[in-house]
């Protein structure tokens, strides 16, 4: 995964449409979760746009995957 490569999203985009264009670059929802340290559940739950993340967990998941 090259995360250097990474666009920046329209303000118009979801939570829900850039985790889930952040999931095909690093290939599943689940080597996110593993990444992060987070269950795979709340990664899906944030992918099918059922919740969003928490300020401490969008600061994990940026550090982590560099965004």
């Amino acid at each position: 995964m090259d995360t250097q490569k990474l666009t920046n999203p329209s303000p118009t985009e979801t939570f829900a449409e850039r985790i889930r264009l952040l999931i095909q670059r690093v290939g599943s929802a689940t080597e996110i979760a593993r990444m992060c340290g987070f269950s795979e559940g709340v990664v899906r739950s944030w992918r099918d746009g059922n919740t969003d993340p928490s300020r401490a967990r969008c600061v994990t998941l940026a550090k982590t995957l560099g965004t």
